[in-house]
């Protein structure tokens, strides 16, 4: 730092000094010239003024003034407790102690007060009050229960309930009840409390309302309407006898109730709408169905209902009538005709049934026959055993009356041949004994053979026979006999009637030969009746005697007498039951091969 700085400090010191002594020399002077008031004088305080302070709503003015003994003050005023706030019904004096309202209202009503002050203190006034007079307003009515209209008000019958007039009014006025019936009850009480209420005591409830302090009146009118307790209603339907498709039905919802609403439901809960079919008449009191159709059976309900509340009916269903539209025949021999034909045999019996199910209620059965005269009634139509007679169309005829309509379908019956009977058990076992017996007694015949081969070994005379016939060889089997071959030729007998020999063929097939082939004639009269064909005796397998040499067409047996020792010949006719023997050249009575 050089010597410059140094020396400007300094100066800069001592100015710094000089401007501080001069401060507190002039502060020093101020306070001599004007000593201070070590002893303030306090404020007195004011007093207020309200005149008047009951005045009449919008009729008289008011002027709240404040005293005060104090000049050099200024005044302001608190309303409620709180700073006034002037409105344009209000105006202040020019030093603003007095305050006037020019056209006084109910809200000015409260408590005023003025409060002076002198910048250092302030103080409030006492307290004025102004109560204004006003009133009654309009008459409002009001119920503790039921419910309340435009002037109207609806009262449950045996019910007890208070009506109250209440109406805004300063003072409180005198209330004055004038009843339906006449009497007039004065009372201080704005409410009127009705016990038991009857329905006499419907009508209209009158009012006066009187305000001694403003000279004013006020009338209310009100009018009650006593409801009777709903009773359960009753849905009035048409009789049972309807049918599908008629052109309309209606219900009706019968009350006694004239001022209840009413609504309908279906299905129990469901509430019922307008639609296209479904017509809501007379205050909802009727029910209109157009086309009546199967399922609008219900069932239906229709409530009644106030402002005391509701009651439901009963539910009513309806039966609708319908049908037939599909009728069906069945029979014992078959199941349900498809085709409208049937056929039975000859003798046998017959029951055709006849059934329509889309049907309300059971309808009428008849059955008729083409030509005839008759009829039956019933849905069964019995034949004990069928002849040619039967044999036609059968009709059936569904009637249901309720409905109004009729359905009917037919059937042809055709009588056929019966089929022929087969073998009884009884047949059938006599002739397995038959069977039997023949084996037992072909098989004496070998026998009796055997042994008279080992006594003689005799052969027929060359003679007697064709020398252009050999004998079949041993290992050989006899030719089957053949009626389309020549006859042998026999040298010593005319020529025998056709025979044959015992075969080895099986029985013929008896379920070929015992039934006729062609099924006879349906027609009834037309052709004769065919009988049965006997039925043959069964040819029964034998075994092979040894035929004569050089005759293998032979259609006799070779046999030998034990006693005269001759060849015996043993012929079947095959279209009789008779058995022959003959010997060469003689022919024996007919009889047995045994």
């Amino acid at each position: 730092m050089g010597p410059t700085d140094l020396q400007g400090q300094t100066w800069l010191g001592i100015l710094l000094s000089a401007s501080l002594l001069t401060s507190w020399t002039l502060l020093a002077a101020a306070l001599d010239a004007n000593p201070p008031d070590s002893a303030s004088k306090a404020l007195a305080t004011p007093t207020i003024t309200v005149s008047p302070s009951n005045p009449t709503e919008l009729r008289e003015q008011v002027t709240c003034q404040c005293f005060t003994a104090e000049a050099n003050v200024t005044v302001s005023w608190i309303f409620n407790n709180h700073s006034l706030v002037p409105h344009e019904r209000m105006q202040l004096s020019e030093n603003r102690r007095i305050l006037s309202i020019l056209v006084v209202q109910r809200e000015d009503t409260g408590s005023y007060q003025c409060e002076i002050g002198d910048g250092v203190q302030s103080i409030q006034s006492n307290v004025g009050f102004l109560n204004v007079s006003y009133g009654p307003d309009p008459i409002e009515f009001h119920l503790d229960s039921g419910t309340l209209g435009e002037n109207v008000m609806e009262v449950l019958e045996g019910s007890t309930v208070a009506l109250s007039a209440d109406t805004k009014s300063c003072p409180s006025p005198l209330y004055m009840w004038y009843l339906p019936s006449g009497h007039i009850l004065p009372s201080y009480n704005h409410t009127l409390h009705l016990s038991n209420v009857s329905l006499q005591q419907g009508g209209t409830y009158r009012c006066l309302v009187n305000n001694s302090a403003t000279q004013l009146l006020r009338l209310g009118a009100l009018q009650i309407r006593v409801l009777e307790r709903l009773t359960k209603p009753h849905v009035v339907a048409p009789s049972s006898n309807l049918a599908e498709n008629n052109v309309f039905v209606n219900l009706h919802c019968q009350t006694p109730h004239q001022r209840a609403g009413v609504h309908w439901y279906i299905d129990g809960s469901q509430l019922l709408l307008p639609s296209e079919r479904l017509k809501l008449l007379a205050d909802n009191r009727t029910l209109s169905i157009q086309v009546l159709l199967r399922n609008d059976t219900g069932p239906y309900q229709c409530e009644v209902w106030d402002a005391g509340g509701w009651e439901v009916s009963d539910p009513v269903s309806l039966v609708i009538n319908y049908g037939p539209s599909l009728v069906q025949i069945s029979s014992n021999l078959e199941p349900w005709v498809a085709t409208n034909s049937i056929s039975g045999p000859l003798n046998s019996s017959l029951i055709l049934h006849c059934r329509a199910d889309d049907t309300l209620p059971a309808p009428q059965y008849r059955w008729t026959f083409e030509g005839a005269p008759w009829e039956h009634l019933g849905q069964q139509l019995a034949i004990p055993a069928l002849t040619w007679d039967h044999q036609g169309i059968y009709n059936c005829t569904v009637n249901n009356s309720l409905a109004h309509r009729t359905a009917q379908t037919f059937v042809r019956l055709w009588v056929t041949e019966p089929p022929e009977p087969a073998l009884s058990a009884g047949a059938i076992a006599g002739i397995v004994i038959g069977i039997l017996g023949f084996i037992s007694l072909v098989a004496g015949l070998g026998i009796f053979l055997h042994f008279r081969k080992a006594r003689a070994s005799r052969k027929p005379p060359e003679s007697s026979v064709s020398k252009d016939v050999t004998s079949p060889s041993v290992e050989e089997r006899p030719v089957e006999p053949s009626f389309n071959l020549p006859r042998p030729t026999y040298a010593n007998m005319t020529d025998p009637p056709r025979q044959t020999r015992f075969r080895k063929d099986p029985p013929p097939d008896t379920s070929e030969h015992l039934y006729e082939k062609d099924l006879p004639s349906v027609s009834r009269g037309d052709q004769p009746h065919t009988p049965l064909r006997p039925l043959p005796k069964p040819v029964l397998p034998a075994p092979d005697p040894v035929p004569p040499q050089g005759n293998t067409e032979s259609d006799y047996e070779m046999l030998v007498n034990p006693e005269t020792d001759a060849d015996i010949y043993c012929h079947i006719n095959p279209n009789s039951t008779t058995v022959s023997f003959s010997a060469l050249g003689a022919e024996s009575e007919p009889g047995s091969c045994a």
